[in-house]
């Protein structure tokens, strides 16, 4: 018999969950455009490995397994401004990825490090024409809801675990409907996450999980069998 559990999607990890359904991130130069694939997935350069691929290479490769049923979002990609790289270029590099997910209609997870006001910036020029979705978010309430306004959603990971922190707060304050939750590299469990999210929304864990499944469906246009 199915459980609530099995409809816990963790949306961006690097290793599936033992509970639920795992979005799967794969570095862009780590596959070949006929890889198969047993779980869902999303494809894309990360700002991090900018200058040492060749960029118009893997571009076409990500553009070309976009086509995949299996790929369904772009990233992880985005801008990063902890690295050296220039903004201007990384902003380039993400913009083509965010073309690739337009013409194959499909979501973005974003790579954000103090980088929050350049996506805003992006999101107010209305370059989020498919779902943007802000991974490992870890601003403020204020920086959230701003995002949120202009059509983002943001996905918290293992630090609402810890009491106190402003990623409570900012899932206290978010409505359910812009949230989602990862495990990213973390050895916690989604299911973990779950219900500490649950417990603070002061949700039913059972109506929490169908909740964000209804984001999931709504995000990404697809729904598991």
């Amino acid at each position: 018999m199915k459980s609530i559990l099995d409809n816990i999607i963790n949306i961006h990890t690097h290793k599936k969950s033992s509970h639920g359904i795992s979005i799967v991130n794969i570095l862009a130069q780590d596959m070949a455009v006929t890889d198969e694939f047993d779980t869902p997935v999303s494809v894309g350069l990360h700002p991090w490995h900018i200058n040492k691929v060749a960029v118009n290479e893997v571009l076409k490769s990500i553009d070309a397994i976009a086509s995949n049923p299996k790929v369904i979002a772009i990233g992880e990609c985005g801008i990063d401004r902890a690295i050296s790289i220039s903004i201007e270029k990384q902003t380039e590099i993400f913009l083509a990825q965010n073309e690739i997910a337009i013409a194959h209609e499909l979501p973005v997870i974003i790579h954000s490090v103090r980088s929050y006001s350049d996506l805003l910036a992006l999101l107010k020029k209305g370059y989020n024409k498919t779902p943007w979705v802000i991974h490992g978010f870890s601003g403020n309430y204020q920086i959230a809801k701003r995002l949120v306004d202009f059509g983002a959603f943001i996905s918290l990971g293992n630090s609402i675990l810890k009491d106190f922190s402003k990623t409570n707060e900012t899932l206290i304050k978010t409505p359910l409907q812009r949230v989602f939750f990862e495990t990213d590299e973390s050895v916690d469990e989604i299911e973990k996450i779950y219900r500490k999210a649950a417990d603070l929304k002061g949700i039913n864990l059972n109506e929490f999980v169908n909740h964000i499944y209804q984001n999931f469906i709504y995000c990404f246009n697809y729904e598991f069998r």
